[in-house]
């Protein structure tokens, strides 16, 4: 046989076929890493010409003919996208209750194909301004590589993006573990909005990933995740020993700091403070 245009084609020969006999023969291809997600079409076009008789008989005139058959198509996946977030908040409490001031990490992990696709994440917040980005950093399979940025873009409001550009992913036979993965984490802080961001109020973040699709533009898969904001709410007690005292006589005042029924969170750094008047001394 003869491959021809860029191991576009391949030629076999066979001088002749006796009748009832079967001519098999076989092709080994590999997928190249052009290939991008959800491509369609990719078939493998077979076609016979044969003679009725041979060409080295050239004072005989035979008839020439063909016939052609087409393979069913190869499909190449989408790549698999899964939304990780932290297991727990500062509050012990199982997501999705977060505090304010908390930070949660919310990992969106993709599962490229082997092939080449463009990449775009994007984490649409609550707004306004409910949920603020700290901080960030964007994890490459070994055998990944992408052109674009790591850096995340925030010039629209309450919108982050991680444009990484078109990024190939080498062929291994296993696109299921890490090498093949791309990991964006990212930390997200409650911000501390009075009338807005309360205990039991909402935050849902919409992740969306986007990748090539075939010819036809960006295929897009897309996950929200939700969370509750909840917040402690203490009040106290101050009980006097005694209410009258002349000079000489001890006075003790118990302060009790406590949580009221609609507390929803551990309460963190307490500071009490007792403001004494001048004709207090404070002996223990």
């Amino acid at each position: 046989y003869v491959v021809m245009n860029n191991e576009q084609t391949v030629l076999f020969f066979v001088s002749s076929l006796l009748l009832h006999d079967v001519y098999r023969t076989s092709l080994l291809v590999e997928v190249r890493d052009s290939v991008r997600p959800a491509m369609q079409g990719l078939v493998c076009s077979v076609s016979v010409d044969y003679d009725s008789s041979p060409a080295a008989q050239s004072n005989l005139t035979g008839r020439t003919n063909s016939t052609q058959a087409v393979t069913n198509a190869l499909v190449v996946p989408s790549p698999d996208y899964s939304i990780i977030t932290s297991s727990k908040s500062i509050n012990a409490s199982p997501l999705p209750y977060v505090a304010i001031g908390e930070v949660v990490n919310l990992t969106a992990k993709v599962n490229m194909i082997e092939g080449t696709s463009r990449v775009v994440l994007k984490l649409s917040l609550p707004s306004p301004s409910r949920l603020q980005l700290v901080g960030s950093v964007v994890f490459l399979g070994q055998l990944v590589t992408c052109d674009g940025s790591r850096a995340p873009n925030v010039s629209v409001s309450d919108v982050i993006v991680f444009d990484l550009g078109t990024c190939v992913n080498q062929a291994d036979q296993n696109r299921t573990n890490d090498n093949s993965s791309i990991v964006i984490d990212a930390a997200l802080a409650v911000a501390d909005l009075s009338g807005v961001n309360v205990d039991g109020s909402a935050l849902a973040v919409n992740t969306s990933f986007s990748f090539s699709q075939d010819v036809s533009g960006l295929g897009e898969l897309s996950q929200q995740t939700s969370y509750n904001v909840i917040e402690p709410k203490l009040s106290l007690r101050v009980t006097p020993s005694n209410i009258s005292g002349d000079a000489g006589d001890n006075v003790t005042f118990s302060v009790e700091v406590f949580h009221l029924p609609s507390s929803s969170a551990t309460a963190f750094d307490i500071t009490v403070e007792a403001v004494l008047p001048v004709h207090f001394a404070v002996s223990d």
